[in-house]
């Protein structure tokens, strides 16, 4: 959601509530599956994306990385239940679930990648995209 201001903001409130929406659903019908493997595969491949929709467009500031990190933290919290931040870290990194500021680059670069290849004029846009 865009916010009115000097410059260019967004807020990512709505997002994470869909996230947590997403998230306790999957979250109460896998409970019976007794796998915490299941739970993170159905939270990498369903409330991953509903959380990180559309960031590679976008440059977030670190406030915002670092709360969409939490949120993630959090999950991460309430399936494993630890609450140790080294934990936390050895685990996502264990499910390949590093830093959300590594996923945006790596998704910005397959975005961009794609999109200097679609027309005659996506290098001007590109250009004045990162001179702004």
């Amino acid at each position: 959601m865009l916010i009115s201001a000097r410059s260019f903001k967004c807020s990512f409130a709505r997002a994470k509530l869909k996230f947590y929406r997403s998230f306790n659903t999957i979250y109460h019908r896998a409970s019976n599956a007794s796998s915490v493997l299941v739970c993170v595969q159905l939270l990498q491949s369903i409330c991953l994306p509903v959380l990180l929709y559309s960031i590679e467009v976008l440059f977030p500031m670190k406030s915002v990385i670092s709360v969409l990190n939490n949120v993630l933290d959090r999950t991460f919290y309430h399936i494993f239940g630890c609450t140790d931040p080294s934990d936390i870290t050895v685990i996502r990194n264990t499910f390949n679930l590093t830093d959300v500021n590594i996923i945006h680059l790596d998704r910005y670069e397959q975005f961009y990648g794609n999109f200097s290849h679609a027309n005659e004029w996506s290098d001007i846009i590109f250009y004045c995209n990162n001179n702004v």
